[in-house]
């Protein structure tokens, strides 16, 4: 399988980039101690939900707020470390009705984060807010 890795692209760049590939890596919070350095973990996960809704299996470290948009083993994979990613990308890469399966429940998970429902979430907390 090929390989490239793509490090603060053109988001042009990224994007067509995300509609080619199969399999999303992200390792921000690789080898780190959240609880001493909590600022280098990714705290939410753009870039997952922008590879999820492009048709990317997501295989990323569990730290941050990964382990809030990809749903183990079901949208993708969480790894504590690096040869957990590789060995959960090698699986999903040589099973293609998993692969399929995992891409399109991630489809399906990354609108839980569309803006669209962002609003609609974001304006329930705040008339609760008004109505207390």
């Amino acid at each position: 399988m090929p390989i490239e890795v793509w490090v603060n692209v053109d988001r042009k760049v990224a994007l067509r980039s995300l509609a080619e590939a199969k399999l999303f890596w992200h390792t921000a919070g690789l080898s780190l101690d959240e609880n001493k350095h909590p600022e280098h973990a990714e705290h939410f996960g753009i870039a997952t939900v922008e590879a999820m809704r492009a048709g990317c299996v997501p295989v990323v470290i569990a730290s941050g707020g990964q382990p809030e948009i990809v749903e183990q083993e079901f949208s993708g994979f969480l790894a504590s470390n690096l040869a957990e990613l590789i060995q959960r990308s090698q699986a999903v890469a040589c099973d293609e009705p998993l692969m399929k399966l995992t891409r399109d429940r991630a489809k399906r998970r990354s609108m839980a984060f569309s803006p669209d429902r962002f609003d609609q979430r974001f304006t329930r907390v705040v008339m609760r807010s008004v109505s207390l």
